[in-house]
């Protein structure tokens, strides 16, 4: 039963990209979850309390530019609000400014791109968001929050990005392993199953010419690619250039249930991102732990945190970044040989068991809201 009240703070609410903030949030037992943001980009999670800034063109603006939370001080007042958590340092930067305001303790995890992205690119968006994530990075840095990492690659970067040694921690985010139980009968033994927004850090353009080189070794495979992005019609070209278009089906941004569906029909989850020019990189991306909680092996490539929830050789494979012809051979083993692919996704669904069941992180993440209410304003101590 839940007896306190968390703030989880995101500017674009339920996004379809990022189901895991709510998965964590719902999974909480002694926290009720409060969502807190700019704006709703997705349905809700049923039966959630959401807090909105109004649409009027000025409130929206205001809250934009100049950090201005009092639109939503009222609704998180009468919600209860005990502990603020943020999602991305972008975000925090406004978090902040509304625990500040409203003398809240601030938890802020860590995803990826916030802490690995330059800040040359981020002022060059134009996008006032990301411009304020660099102007006010040391403010943030300096607030007395606790920072949450999503691997330990990422604590690595956030450390070389200033943030303060003492209060940022590894906290892997972890799936609902109770509702992905493996069912071997739907796998499909010519079948990858890509997971990703279509930008270039996820390297997806690379796993197309692995495809490519399977055909060309005699091994027909189909890849499905869920999910949709600024690249979609560049990687439908370049498909098509490599001759197999027919062989690679672009299905778009798909619902969490129709992902899981898709994963459980493959025989691999291919993950083959890549650092991006931007600096961009992964945290640790949620499909490989979703593909190894259905006992699918995962192919990956060693960029960014991925490679933590990967056994190499035994849970699936981590290879080099932007190298087909690597993808190439392990995709290969797992289309044409069965015992080895089952071996391996028995393994990796164990390893998922074992270091990454939400249960045991959620409980580890409400022990951390417990410490930030036992202390002052933003985990400074009274």
């Amino acid at each position: 039963m839940t007896s306190h009240r968390v703030g989880v703070f995101r500017l674009q609410l339920f996004k379809t990209s990022e189901t895991f903030i709510a998965a964590q949030a719902n999974r909480l037992r002694r926290y009720a979850p409060v969502f807190i943001g700019r704006a709703a980009f997705g349905p809700a999670p049923p039966g959630v309390e959401v807090i909105t800034a109004p649409l009027g063109r000025l409130t929206q603006l205001r809250l934009a530019l100049l950090r201005d939370m009092s639109s939503l001080e009222a609704g998180v007042r009468q919600a209860g609000v005990e502990v603020l958590h943020s999602h991305f340092a972008v975000d925090a930067i406004y978090g902040q400014a509304l625990a500040k305001r409203m003398g809240l303790p601030h938890a802020v995890t860590l995803h990826g791109f916030d802490v690995t992205r330059s800040d040359a690119s981020f002022l060059k968006s134009m996008r006032p968001a990301l411009i304020n994530a660099v102007l006010f990075r040391r403010r943030l840095q300096a607030s007395g929050a606790t920072f949450l990492c999503v691997s330990d690659f990422i604590r690595k970067r956030a450390l070389a990005r200033g943030f303060p040694e003492a209060s940022t921690h590894l906290h892997y985010l972890g799936i609902d392993v109770e509702k992905l139980a493996p069912d071997d009968t739907v796998a499909e033994p010519d079948l990858i199953v890509h997971v990703a927004r279509l930008v270039e850090k996820k390297g997806t353009r690379y796993l197309i010419d692995a495809v490519a080189l399977l055909a060309q070794d005699g091994v027909r495979a189909r890849l499905a690619i869920l999910g949709d992005g600024p690249l979609r019609a560049e990687l439908e070209a370049h498909a098509a250039r490599a001759g197999v278009a027919d062989q690679v089906q672009f299905l778009g941004s798909c619902t969490h249930p129709e992902v899981i569906r898709w994963i459980r029909r493959a025989s691999a989850v291919a993950v083959p991102s890549v650092t991006a020019r931007s600096g961009d990189e992964e945290g640790l991306p949620t499909v490989v732990l979703e593909a190894g909680a259905l006992g699918r092996p995962v192919v990956a490539c060693d960029a960014g945190g991925t490679a933590e929830a990967i056994i190499d050789g035994q849970t699936g494979y981590v290879l080099p970044q932007r190298d087909p012809k690597a993808l190439a051979g392990a995709l290969h083993v797992l289309l044409t040989d069965p015992s080895a692919r089952q071996a391996m996704g028995e393994a990796a669904r164990r390893h998922i068991l074992e270091h990454f069941d939400m249960r045991t992180q959620t409980a580890l993440l409400e022990d951390v809201y417990d410490s930030l209410r036992g202390q002052g304003v933003n985990g400074a101590r009274p």
